[in-house]
C-alpha cells in the first residue's frame, strides 16, 4: 500500500495511513509545509480532510502547493473550490 502503485484515497484505512505518515513528517522529521504531486488525479476532498486533519491536531503548515496541470483555468478552479 506505501509506494509504487495507486491506492485509493477515499478508503478510510488509507486515509489514516496517509495521515499517520503527514504526521510522522511534522512531528519526527520538522516537515512544516506540504507539496502534493498531481493533485488532480486524486479526490479533492482527500486534500480538505487532510489539512482538517492538521489543523484539529494543532498542525498549521505555512505552505501546502498541490501541483496541477491543465490548459483549463475553470478545471483548476473547480477543483480548489472542492477542497
Amino acid at each position: 500500500m506505501w509506494f509504487y502503485y495507486d491506492y485509493d484515497q477515499t478508503v478510510q484505512s488509507t486515509k489514516d495511513v496517509l495521515f499517520g505518515w503527514t504526521d510522522w513528517l511534522w512531528d519526527t522529521v520538522g516537515f512544516r509545509g506540504f507539496r502534493m504531486d498531481a493533485v488532480k488525479h486524486f479526490p479533492p476532498e482527500f486534500v480538505g480532510d487532510l489539512l482538517d486533519h492538521l489543523h484539529d491536531g494543532g498542525k498549521d503548515p505555512g505552505m501546502v502547493v498541490g501541483e496541477f496541470f491543465d490548459s483549463n483555468a475553470g478545471t483548476l478552479k473547480n477543483w480548489v473550490d472542492d477542497v
